[in-house]
């Protein structure tokens, strides 16, 4: 069952890393069974993810801001801002739930990314060796977090911005949170990391020739993940700028000045 069933379940709209991060949990969980005496076996050792996965080479679809809108006009107040960063940082969901007061710094107007909690629950590093980055505190984001932190009675540094009664809040309740906005907006749904998605694609409209740079925002491995996930908005971009490029060109003459 757990090869034939539960792996396919996990495979549909991740990615292989991804689906591999999710058995090496459950292969730590089923190794606690046998050792306290629950199990005999462990059904997620030495499964095989060949036939189950597609490439990581996938397609992701773009999803337009009217949409976005809607979707987050339909939480509380609350969850309408932990999707709004999500929005306006492309945090992974991991990082986010780990981000403290201490690593928003109002002055310089960062976000900084030094930790994330894993799908085991464990803190630790990002995902990536490149997920330690800094990244710039959109004006609309930092007024709203200032906001919560005064709210919240100017909590101390090593405190969570995001939380449940002083705890990092269950992955699972971005999921379902999510799923509710969707459908009472309307809207076709979408996962959480499409959060991450959109922030990608806002960065390649803003740079669209400079992919070093949207990798390392995006604290990607290294530019060939950046390609792989989104080669055809880079190439889109790429073509809309140029073509800009070309047409300005004709045009600019004719300008006043």
């Amino acid at each position: 069952m757990f090869a034939l069933q539960l792996i396919k379940q996990f495979a549909e709209g991740r990615s292989k890393k991804t689906v591999e991060n999710i058995i090496g949990s459950l292969i730590t969980l089923f190794d606690f069974s046998k050792l306290k005496g629950c199990r005999k076996s462990n059904p997620a050792r030495g499964q095989k993810l060949t036939g189950f996965m597609k490439s990581d080479s996938y397609e992701v679809a773009r999803i337009q801001p009217n949409v976005v809108g809607q979707i987050l006009d339909q939480f509380d107040d609350e969850w309408r801002l932990i999707a709004f960063f999500a929005l306006a940082t492309g945090l992974r969901q991991g990082e986010q739930r780990a981000i403290t007061w201490g690593d928003i710094d109002f002055d310089a107007d960062e976000v900084r990314v030094n930790r994330a909690y894993k799908h085991c629950g464990a803190l630790g590093c990002p995902k990536t060796t490149k997920g330690k980055r800094k990244l710039d505190l959109e004006p609309g984001l930092k007024g709203e977090l200032q906001e919560l932190y005064m709210k919240n009675g100017r909590p101390h540094d090593t405190e969570l911005v995001f939380s449940c009664q002083g705890k990092n809040i269950e992955r699972r309740k971005f999921q379902r949170r999510l799923k509710d906005a969707c459908a009472a907006a309307h809207a076709h749904h979408i996962r959480w990391h499409d959060l991450r998605h959109f922030f990608a694609s806002n960065l390649l409209q803003e740079y669209p020739g400079d992919v070093w740079r949207v990798s390392n925002m995006l604290g990607h491995r290294d530019t060939n993940t950046t390609t792989r996930i989104y080669g055809h908005w880079i190439e889109e971009e790429k073509d809309k700028a140029e073509a800009l490029a070309r047409m300005s060109s004709k045009f600019s003459r004719f300008a006043k000045g």
